[in-house]
């Protein structure tokens, strides 16, 4: 499958090392987006200046610098004040009113919305189908010539795989 390269990044703000890595483990395997991360609003920042990401997952509650803060700091700078910032906590996020928050999500959150809002601001490229076909093809030939035969659906498309978890 090829990805066009705008699709640009998520960048996950989360002090709990479990939970960050189950984040980055999902986003790339469920949307294929690429996945930077911080394990605090410091680095998340520092990050977001060098190359700004397509979508911010951000927990409130960490060291250095909290999630408040950050959005404080990074509403601040014209360069990623419109990037989009969902909020991951455990505590009463929903509270916080600054611009570019654009979704809530409890902990423990719901996957099926985490991927939603991930698909909504890093959706899916389209892919290059002839690359596909002829991939699937290839595939299938290799497979015809083992088998002796080759099936009539070696040049059908397979349809975008979509999680829905919950």
């Amino acid at each position: 499958m090829t990805l066009a390269p705008s699709r640009g990044y998520v960048l996950i703000v989360e002090d709990d090392v479990t939970i960050r890595d189950a984040l980055v483990a999902i986003i790339r395997d469920e949307n294929g987006t690429d996945v930077k991360v911080a394990g605090h609003g410091r680095d998340a920042l520092d990050l977001a200046l060098e190359a700004p990401p397509r979508l911010i997952l951000l927990d409130m509650m960490m060291p250095v610098m909290d999630g408040l803060e950050f959005l404080r700091e990074k509403n601040a700078r014209p360069a990623l004040a419109a990037i989009p910032v969902c909020i991951m906590t455990a505590g009463r996020g929903r509270g916080v009113d600054l611009p570019s928050v654009c979704a809530f999500l409890q902990k423990p959150f719901d996957l099926g919305a985490l991927l939603a809002i991930v698909d909504r601001y890093c959706p899916v490229a389209e892919v290059d189908l002839l690359d596909e076909l002829e991939a699937d093809a290839a595939a299938d030939d290799v497979r015809g010539e083992e088998a002796g035969a080759i099936g009539d659906d070696a040049l059908a498309v397979p349809p975008r795989r979509k999680a829905v978890m919950t």
